[in-house]
């Protein structure tokens, strides 16, 4: 099992008494808290600078979604009223299709009495 680790086997087969294991434990102890100030004095602002860009990313994205959202609301509102415009054209190009039909029938039926009348 100690293999699997990399101990090497004259380790392996060292046995230590209390006080030299003690001691390794506070060697050990030591170097971990050396690479933990280490890592927090190496790492820190890279992190600090880190949490600051993907703040302002967020509030940027933030603000996006707002101005979309407003862009949208005003969308909408052009839709409708582009809507409402295009259901009133057709009332009044179906009112105006109704006259011109029937002036043009009115037209043709006199022009057809008035042949009728130069023929008779």
């Amino acid at each position: 099992v100690l293999d699997d680790i990399g101990l090497p086997q004259e380790e392996e087969a060292m046995v230590l008494s209390g006080a030299e294991l003690k001691a390794q434990l506070l060697e050990a102890i030591a170097d971990y808290e050396t690479w933990q100030c280490d890592y927090f004095t190496t790492f820190a602002p890279v992190m600090d600078v880190t949490d600051g860009l993907l703040l302002q990313l967020y509030t940027a994205i933030q603000a996006e979604k707002q101005q979309l959202e407003a862009h949208n609301g005003l969308v909408t509102k052009g839709a409708k009223a582009a809507k409402q415009l295009l259901a009133r054209s057709e009332v009044v190009w179906q009112r105006l299709w109704s006259e011109h039909e029937a002036r043009a029938h009115e037209h043709t039926t006199t022009l057809n009495e008035e042949c009728t009348a130069m023929l008779q």
